[in-house]
């Protein structure tokens, strides 16, 4: 008898931790792409000790936090739009106080990395937009890639600008067409189109006049007559 209790004891054992297992490895796996969780067997979860409980609610809220910081606009981050821009912005500013190879070195390095940076988020924008949960996340991508063009152009035709004062004309050019095919309607390519004109790669079109202004004919013109061959 005390076998078979010690038996049957040793079983119920084994179902106990079967039953654990499945409780832990049946939980709710986040998508990335959404706020919503995928559909997986929800079993019920071992009830925490209350000061487990209290430990990972805060331990929640801090990665809730975390999550709210949009790393873009975090200066910290070496590859941020927030932290690129400031870059740009002092390349323009060493070109200022005339240190143009510093100016030159930055400038480079910032549009190099804006360039692969917009033509990344536009891969992953393709990419996402053909899965079905993924159109919010696609959006964003969407926009990132525009936010770096953006930011790219300004370096680009400040960098044009560099060149002008460096009378590198030619790689100017380049540049500055460059600014003007990717945004031909907007103020920064108008500027660009207009520097272009400048320093005489183009030149500006004046509305044609007529040889002779066009005037009403007068009462004695209208009147006569004319014959042909006259």
């Amino acid at each position: 008898m005390r076998v078979k209790n010690l038996a049957l004891m040793a079983l119920l054992a084994l179902v106990a931790n079967t039953v654990n297992i499945t409780n832990t490895q049946a939980r709710e796996i986040p998508s990335p792409f959404k706020n919503k969780v995928t559909k997986v067997e929800s079993a019920k979860q071992a009830t925490p000790t209350p000061g487990k409980q209290k430990t990972t609610y805060k331990n929640s809220k801090q990665i809730q936090k975390s999550q709210k910081i949009n790393p873009m606009e975090d200066k910290k981050n070496p590859i941020g739009l927030l932290s690129i821009e400031d870059k740009v912005k002092r390349a323009i500013y060493l070109v200022k106080i005339k240190r143009y190879a510093d100016a030159e070195k930055e400038f480079k390095t910032q549009i190099e990395w804006l360039i692969d940076a917009t033509e990344h988020h536009t891969s992953l924008f393709k990419v996402l937009q053909n899965i079905d949960d993924a159109d919010a996340q696609a959006g964003l991508e969407r926009e990132l890639a525009l936010q770096h063009a953006v930011l790219r152009d300004i370096a680009i035709y400040n960098y044009a600008n560099l060149k002008v004062i460096k009378k590198d004309y030619k790689k100017a050019v380049e540049l500055l067409v460059d600014v003007v095919r990717s945004q031909p309607k907007t103020e920064l390519g108008f500027k660009a189109y207009e520097k272009l004109q400048e320093i005489g790669f183009t030149f500006k079109v004046e509305p044609k006049l007529e040889d002779a202004a066009y005037q009403e004919p007068t009462q004695e013109e209208s009147n006569q007559v004319y014959k042909i061959g006259q």
